[in-house]
């Protein structure tokens, strides 16, 4: 559930850091078709499971997310940073919250307005995504941009001609019955949380077409050139991670702190 920054987009993205889309049922977000990738949330129960034996009722499903993502970030060899904790856990979750999630074929103008609703501006929206550089996506969520771009049979002429081979003779092979996973970044540190992913859209091998338009609109070409040659990427994230994980959070008497993440109490 973690590894994957869209992941943590989904996560906070809805209604905030309330752990809503922990919450079984029909209709929920969880049952969003944009939340449709999403596993391990039974890594969330098992922690959720272990601080329940502990002290029951103290630590919030939000709060695992929180502390759990960092923790995986750092583990990856990103940044390490500080977290507040207290948040208190959603008692709803409907569908069309995933509606807030900015789509893999979104445009930039769209995205930087999608996260200017959240309040982010466009250099922390482009900071966040850099977080591929640990991401996947599916061949289907790809599949028109490297066979049928814009109804033309090819591939998308802004990706890297070689690259574009590479993934539709080995990772997303036409015909194939399985929903291959591609890696957005460099499958030799796709484990390691690094500026690599910036690196690939200046090489015009972002996997995403969200990934490539950063590198070509003028409003974020310049910040995928500015992160892919300076050491900036990881303070920048930790802030921007941070400003992230304080969206619309319940504290005091809102909300409740669950018993089981899947469920209200």
């Amino acid at each position: 559930l973690l590894c994957s920054p869209r992941r943590r987009y989904n996560v906070w993205m809805g209604q905030g850091c309330d752990a809503s889309l922990l919450l079984d049922g029909p209709n929920t977000e969880k049952t969003a078709p944009q939340n449709s990738g999403i596993f391990g949330y039974d890594f969330i129960d098992d922690i959720k499971s272990d601080l329940e034996a502990a002290c029951p009722g103290v630590v919030s499903c939000a709060d695992i997310i929180i502390a759990a993502t960092r923790d995986a970030i750092a583990l990856c060899g990103g940044p390490s940073y500080a977290v507040t904790l207290g948040r208190r856990d959603g008692m709803s979750s409907v569908s069309w919250m995933a509606g807030d999630l900015p789509s893999p074929h979104v445009d930039i103008p769209t995205a930087i307005g999608m996260f200017a609703k959240k309040g982010f501006n466009s250099f922390e929206m482009a900071t966040l995504m850099g977080a591929h550089t640990v991401g996947v996506t599916h061949c289907s969520v790809i599949e028109d941009r490297l066979y049928n771009f814009n109804g033309t049979g090819k591939a998308d002429p802004s990706m890297d001609p070689t690259y574009a081979w590479v993934l539709t003779t080995y990772a997303c092979p036409k015909g194939q019955t399985f929903d291959n996973i591609v890696y957005l970044d460099d499958p030799s540190s796709i484990l390691i949380f690094d500026r690599s992913y910036f690196n690939q859209i200046k090489s015009r091998r972002g996997v995403l077409p969200v990934d490539q338009a950063l590198g070509i609109d003028p409003a974020t070409s310049w910040m995928v050139e500015f992160f892919a040659t300076t050491d900036f990427f990881p303070a920048m994230f930790a802030h921007s991670i941070t400003k992230m994980a304080a969206l619309e959070v319940k504290t005091g008497t809102a909300g409740e702190i669950r018993r089981n993440c899947r469920f209200t109490n």
